[in-house]
């Protein structure tokens, strides 16, 4: 049996390259950095964009890492070798560019378009997917000019957010004018920095000083996630999210943490060729990472892992018994989807002590055929069940796991079987379930004042007192509930036979619990039923009174009665009477005056 966990379906990263050339020469060359920033990524194309701050421009590179050309909102710009001109940007050539975002919604009117943050100048600046100047986003809430920028995002859905130093976070629609849509304000603690992400839910990552935090806020900005799970040594120098999954990435300078959407650790992307992160991009569509690196003037590439042998990420063994031993693991695949399934298998064999387990053969194997494990790169959890081991005998195990790239053995797990009849019956005796195995939260009750508990004389019945009805839709009942359980060809078969009620009925201290007496057999019980009068209980009563309850006929305890079960011990019903009128019993007062309430127990 195979099942894949929920958290650790990331298939991880490991370092592939890096492409770009430093600028060691001024005025720089294009294709060559100088302080590389933000990233973005265009994941229809795989054209990656990078902030080139030293330049105040942004380059385009392929996903291979070949120049395509640079924008700078002067209105020239390259496009693949070639020089063209447009329309400027009001505020002229960037003036310390650092954040950008990419609209990857293919049913937005901008898909494709460019978000860069022009810090010098206070506004966000758009372009098209080649680097011609589009617009500009100058002002925020109420009209406000914007302040200092702490990063842009564009959300899968194509809504623009744009981040500010001041803790403000505005919202843009994702025409072609990006008109202004809402306000919010972060309320994640300490002072707020550059860097700034969206999530596929519509929830953002914020950069916080202090303990070096990033915080996750809900829509409105309150805190979802506190800081510390993303608690770094090193101040975050970026963010990104992963469209398709919505793990968060953090760049910290020395590496990138990988989170999932709940903020549990999922991987550390990390290379001697990195030596100061300063911007993170993620293709979802390529599973690749890239991290800018401002101080080598290059930027890193972390591709997906690719297909190996199965990795074994646990084993255990529980729920020993003298015969039986519950086996759990959990597997890797490690494999491509469409490629063939990763089989597994346990090896087990009997050892002659623990000691000598290591030199000890696997004898057996579960399950047969090998159990099957579908291609990904998910981590599942597999089990098996081991029946017919010997008592207080020592075992081994490993679990073997094989797909089309190798075979990988787990590590050797040892274990001893209960010792046999630790706990016995005289006279070959056994236990069985007797009580009813969906008890609808009741509770048996022990033994004690109050309440009865009686097994037939012959041991094919038992009645007990238990919290509360077991069965559905139950007639009524007060106090504790009575249940019968008798033995039947095919196991022990259970009924409430609390006495229904036409009222409900409160809880009754001074009559105690209804049942009072049973016949050896339990086939017949004595009872006074809590509450007001139910004239529908017999026909034969005229008042409450105590009845004498038929059970099931003694030949047959699981013959539960189901009607004209109940006989009214005394009763002035025409017909039925066996009292003369007007007798009284010995008993109490009830509240009512001058009511007497006849009371036989």
């Amino acid at each position: 049996m195979a099942l894949p966990t929920v958290a650790s379906a990331a298939r991880g990263h490991v370092f592939k390259t890096t492409f770009g050339t430093p600028c060691t020469v001024e005025p720089c060359a294009p294709g060559t950095l100088k302080e590389p920033a933000g990233l973005a990524v265009n994941e229809s194309s795989g054209d990656l964009y990078v902030v080139d701050k030293g330049n105040s421009r942004v380059e385009r590179f392929s996903s291979a890492g070949a120049y395509l050309g640079r924008f700078d909102g002067s209105g020239e710009f390259e496009v693949e070798g070639t020089i063209e001109s447009g329309e400027a940007a009001p505020t002229g050539k960037f003036e310390f560019p650092e954040a950008i975002a990419v609209d990857n919604d293919s049913a937005s009117p901008s898909f494709g378009d460019v978000y860069v943050t022009d810090v010098g100048h206070s506004v966000v600046d758009k372009f098209s997917p080649t680097g011609a100047y589009l617009g500009q986003i100058s002002s925020g809430a109420e009209a406000n000019p914007l302040g200092e920028l702490g990063g842009v995002a564009v959300s899968p859905a194509g809504t623009v957010w744009i981040y500010q130093l001041s803790g403000e976070i505005d919202g843009y629609e994702n025409g072609s004018a990006n008109e202004f849509l809402s306000s919010r304000v972060s309320q994640a603690s300490g002072f707020p920095e550059p860097g700034f992400a969206v999530d596929p839910e519509g929830d953002f990552y914020v950069v916080a000083s202090f303990a070096h935090t990033v915080a996750k806020l809900a829509g409105d900005g309150h805190v979802l996630t506190a800081e510390v799970p993303f608690q770094s040594s090193l101040a975050a120098s970026g963010l990104a999210t992963e469209a398709a999954s919505g793990d968060v990435y953090i760049d910290h300078g020395a590496g990138v943490e990988r989170y999932d959407a709940a903020a549990s650790p999922l991987e550390t992307l990390s290379a001697e060729a990195l030596t100061q992160g300063s911007g993170v991009a993620v293709d979802s569509s390529a599973q690749t990472v890239y991290v800018a690196d401002s101080a080598a003037g290059l930027i890193a590439v972390f591709a997906p892992r690719p297909p190996s042998k199965p990795s074994i990420e646990s084993e255990a063994v529980l729920g020993v018994t003298s015969t039986s031993a519950r086996l759990e693991a959990e597997v890797n695949p490690r494999s491509e989807v469409g490629e063939g399934p990763t089989e597994y298998s346990f090896e087990y064999g009997l050892c002659a002590s623990l000691a000598s387990c290591a030199a000890s053969p696997y004898e057996s194997t579960v399950p047969l055929p090998p159990g099957t494990i579908p291609a990904d790169f998910a981590i599942h959890a597999v089990s098996a069940y081991l029946e017919g081991l010997q008592p207080a005998s020592a075992y081994h195990l490993r679990l073997l796991a094989q797909n089309q790239l190798g075979t990988v053995d787990g590590e050797e797990k040892n274990f001893t079987t209960q010792t046999a009849g630790s706990l016995s019956l005289p006279d070959a005796r056994q236990w069985e379930q007797v009580s009813p195995t969906d008890m609808h939260g009741a509770k048996i009750e022990a033994i004690g004042i109050g309440r009865i508990t009686q097994a037939a004389a012959g041991g094919g019945a038992i009645s007990y007192a238990v919290t509360s009805p077991t069965e559905a839709e139950p007639q009524g009942n007060s106090n504790l509930v009575q249940v019968l359980s008798a033995r039947a060809p095919s196991g022990w078969q259970s009924r409430d036979i609390a006495s229904p009620h036409d009222a409900a009925t409160s809880i009754s201290v001074a009559q105690s619990q209804e049942y009072r007496f049973f016949s050896p057999d339990l086939s017949r019980a004595a009872l006074n039923p809590v509450g007001a009068f139910t004239p529908s209980l017999s026909p034969q009563a005229s008042e409450q009174t105590a009845y004498l309850r038929t059970d099931f006929p003694a030949a047959d305890p699981t013959a539960f009665c189901a009607q004209s079960c109940y006989r009214p011990l005394v009763t002035a019903a025409p017909g039925y009477e066996n009292v003369p009128e007007g007798t009284s019993f010995g008993g109490y007062r009830g509240s009512e005056p001058d009511q007497v309430r006849r009371r036989l127990f």
